[in-house]
């Protein structure tokens, strides 16, 4: 007969992508102007995967808001760049 002992290790499946290296491609994603969904793919995560990110790391969701403000602003600023020589880009 063979005694085995249990070792626990923690949460049982595959270990979590979750890194700065990922978080930071994943922000800089967003910032670029991709949508969540593009954002995840070009990290190589699901959207799954972030929603549940987004619910056990607090941290993230600031960032991900700020993230996204900078692409709003830059979008905002193309437009305007654009409607000085065009005025139906701002109109649009």
């Amino acid at each position: 007969m063979t005694n085995f002992e249990i070792v626990e290790t923690g949460k049982a499946g595959r270990p979590s992508k979750y890194s700065p290296a990922v978080v930071d491609r994943l922000l800089a994603s967003l910032a670029a102007g991709l949508t969540q969904k593009q954002a995840c793919m070009a990290c190589g995560i699901c959207q799954n995967t972030l929603t549940a990110w987004r619910r056990e790391y607090e941290e993230l969701e600031p960032r991900i808001e700020a993230a996204r403000e900078v692409a709003r602003q830059t979008a905002l600023e193309g437009i305007k760049t654009a409607g000085e020589k065009d005025w139906r880009a701002l109109a649009e």
